[in-house]
């Protein structure tokens, strides 16, 4: 087995064979600490989900489209996995991004591997020097969280309503952080 005498300015097509026999089933669930995600698509909301798995170079992606849940069978090993979610909401003008990663996982026999989004909300209101609400005010927020061998983020865009308030969706802090 293996591969000779390539040459690289041709395009090469591997294909593999199942490793099934050989691979370990992982399956789990994306979600946020606050709840269940929203995988609902119409005409005026899109969103999606990506699980990957990588090793040694190679990656294995999941797409989650209609469902929270993913199965995959990998090989035995040391990952590197990498989630994220996306949504955005034509009607509202809002969108969502989650993301995490987490490096070092040892994969060696069936199990569960469930992603949860830290997530915490953030409310506020916009008004001006009189005070007055404003409303259709844009407010972009990202957030990063990075803590031994895991990092996770959010980033957030809405309009204040018609009260100048608004709400966001962000990464939650680990709890070892300190705040003065």
């Amino acid at each position: 087995k293996g591969i000779q005498d390539i040459d690289p300015r041709n395009a090469l097509n591997i294909v593999l064979e199942s490793f099934e026999d050989d691979g370990v089933s992982v399956t789990g669930t994306m979600k946020k600490s606050t709840g269940s995600l929203d995988f609902t698509d119409s005409n005026v909301r899109d969103s999606n989900g990506q699980i990957s798995f990588s090793k040694d170079g190679i990656q294995t992606q999941f797409e989650l489209r209609d469902s929270e849940t993913y199965d995959v069978v990998l090989l035995p090993g040391e990952y590197h996995i990498g989630a994220n979610y996306w949504m955005y909401d034509a009607v509202t003008d809002s969108s969502q991004n989650f993301y995490f990663e987490q490096y070092d996982v040892m994969i060696s026999s069936d199990q569960v591997i469930d992603v949860i989004f830290p997530i915490t909300t953030i409310t506020g209101k916009v008004t001006d020097a009189s005070g007055n609400n404003l409303e259709n005010i844009r407010i972009d927020f990202n957030s990063n969280a990075e803590e031994n061998q895991l990092r996770s983020g959010a980033s957030s865009n809405v309009l204040t309503n018609s009260q100048g308030t608004f709400s966001i969706e962000s990464t939650m802090p680990p709890e070892s952080w300190i705040y003065d």
